[in-house]
């Protein structure tokens, strides 16, 4: 759960929503999953329209 949120501690402070862990990704051999979560501030400029 928290490889899935580089933002953890944020998250839990403001009571966000965690992400998802892919556990399809786990012990992989490769970046994905472990450098492609968003964090809040990604999330929020992705819907933040201005």
């Amino acid at each position: 759960m928290v490889l899935a949120n580089p933002d953890f501690v944020a998250r839990l402070k403001t009571g966000s929503p965690l992400n998802e862990a892919d556990r399809a990704t786990f012990f992989g051999g490769t970046e994905k999953g472990y450098t492609d979560y968003s964090s809040m501030e990604a999330g929020k400029e992705a819907t933040d329209p201005g």
